[in-house]
């Protein structure tokens, strides 16, 4: 029995080793590759969010209050301002760097999180395990971790709000009301949607305070707690709340109707539809062809077992308040939300990431179901196998399309010529900072003009050095007078006609996705 003991506390330790080896080789992986990204259009708009929040805070600058986006949740960006302030950084490169970095610091302490979650919801670590490499292997996720300090630190925040949530709900007390009250907060200062979380505790501690538990007036002495907290740091995470936190509240919560008041054009199905006029079916879509078959079926066949368990015993669910449902609303609520309202949306569904860590953990529940129905040996070893294929065809296209994951298309496509033919692939001109880089190096001490119609102008070179950034004259409405012709295929899914071919490209699995054009020569045949 002795020896039996000790070889079950050698397997934990082994496991715990191993776990822990999987995070610090997923922070050391993002420690060498965060310089391999370029930088999004979005990313100057979202550093200015941060900075005029900050000047807000600590230079007394109004300007906070007539500014445009002044309702975008700045939680995570004005971090991002601070730490710009705190290492005093000038240099464009050196800015967005820093904040390449901490945008993946928080998707790590997401992950970190999740597995922290899953852990408890699925009761056993290699189901966990597995979740967690689900999630680290999505091509999308993956690179916008980097990036993305949108949609992917919602996605991570989310996940902390989870985790608190959950910790919450398994056993209630004031540090861990204090705790998940913080995390929601913070969640609803990023992106107003984040309110769901408050919403959904609520409605948790509604059924506790009507059940029969004896400790109820200590609960409802816990859920003030969590609700005065999370008022209080809803306000002092959210500048803009400070001079009218009511008002200014309802005002973001009515903004929170469409994610942009974009009206631009959208590539669907190999049309071009405008963003109001996309139809409901967009984010699914969107959803099933980029989301790896694997995960999908297995998330599939889990979401049928949990909603089957919260439909099968509801006596049981009110009772002990099962982590089923919460996994069941935080998937289902918002993308209802957004099929049956259909907000303004666009470039995937990159507005909904925050719902894919409960996909994954309907995946997880699938694969664990499946192995424990799998009566017989080789039945299991098939479905292993499959899975595992589909996970090594996904992550040999991370590691061959570095630093591009984000055009990742699973193959209900039909292949990336078909994917650019229906939609859009580098939508946020990651791939310009390559292209530009190229002509930095055939050019490295000359005034260089480049025409890049409908690109962010001359924030795509932000990326650059100091030195090649400057000397580059980059213009979006006229070619006169341009040495080069890039585009990332934006707005035009068409190849290019142009008498010579590109001096430089990148392609993914033989698909065009940038170029490069040396225009002098047709200039000159013009």
């Amino acid at each position: 029995m002795v020896r039996l003991s000790m070889l079950r506390q050698t397997s934990r330790k082994s496991s715990r080793l191993f776990i822990v080896g999987i995070f610090i080789a997923l922070l050391l992986v993002g420690f060498v590759i965060f310089d391999d990204y370029g930088i999004s259009w979005d990313e100057y708009i979202s550093r200015m969010n941060g900075v005029i929040s900050v000047r807000y805070v600590f230079d007394r600058d109004p300007s906070l209050l007539t500014y445009r986006d002044r309702f975008y949740g700045t939680a995570f960006e004005s971090l991002l301002a601070l730490a710009e302030r705190a290492f005093d950084l000038q240099a464009s490169r050196d800015i967005f760097l820093m904040r390449h970095v901490l945008t993946f610091l928080m998707f790590f302490l997401g992950t970190v999180c999740f597995y922290q979650l899953a852990r408890d919801y699925l009761k056993r670590r290699i189901w966990a395990v597995v979740t967690v490499f689900f999630l680290i292997i999505s091509p999308r996720i993956f690179s916008d971790a980097f990036y993305n300090s949108k949609d992917l630190v919602f996605m991570a925040a989310w996940i902390v709000s989870m985790r608190t949530l959950q910790l919450f709900i398994k056993k209630p007390s004031y540090t861990r009301a204090i705790l998940h009250a913080a995390a929601s907060a913070y969640l609803t200062d990023i992106r107003m949607m984040g309110i769901l979380v408050p919403l959904l505790t609520l409605v948790i501690g509604t059924i506790r305070a009507l059940g029969t538990d004896n400790k109820k007036t200590d609960f409802l002495r816990v859920m003030c707690i969590y609700v005065g907290t999370c008022i209080a740091l809803t306000v002092a995470f959210w500048p803009i709340l400070w001079s009218n936190p009511i008002g200014n509240f309802i005002a973001a919560l009515r903004s929170m109707s469409y994610f942009s008041p974009w009206q631009g054009m959208v590539l669907y199905f190999g049309r071009y539809v405008p963003a109001p006029d996309l139809p409901w079916h967009y984010i699914p879509v969107w959803i099933a062809i980029t989301t790896p078959i694997s995960y999908l079926i297995l998330a599939f066949f889990g979401f049928g077992i949990v909603f089957y368990r919260c439909v099968r015993f509801p006596r049981t669910f009110l009772r002990v308040l099962s982590f089923d449902a919460v996994i069941v609303s935080w998937f289902v609520f918002p993308l209802a939300y957004v099929v049956l309202t259909r907000p303004i949306l666009y470039d995937g569904w990159r507005h909904l990431y925050f719902i894919y860590p409960s996909l994954i953990l309907f995946a997880g529940i699938g694969i664990q179901k499946l192995m424990d129905i799998s009566i017989k040996k080789h039945l299991m070893m098939v479905i292993v196998g499959l899975v595992a294929i589909d996970m090594a065809l996904v992550f040999g296209f991370m590691v061959r399309n570095h630093p591009y994951q984000n055009v990742y298309f699973n193959p209900f496509v039909g292949g990336m010529k078909r994917a650019k033919a229906s939609f859009e692939l580098d939508y946020w001109g990651l791939t310009f900072h390559e292209g530009l880089s190229y002509i930095a190096r055939k050019h490295p001490n000359t005034l260089i003009k480049i025409y890049a119609p409908f690109s962010a102008g001359e924030s795509i070179a932000y990326m650059l050095p100091e030195e090649d950034r400057l000397r580059m004259i980059i213009s979006t409405d006229d070619p006169k007078g341009a040495m080069y012709f890039i585009s990332n295929f934006r707005w035009h899914k068409e190849e290019f006609s142009f008498p010579v071919p590109p001096v430089y490209s990148h392609e993914v699995d033989g698909t065009y996705i940038m170029v490069v054009y040396d225009i002098t020569y047709v200039r000159i045949i013009e």
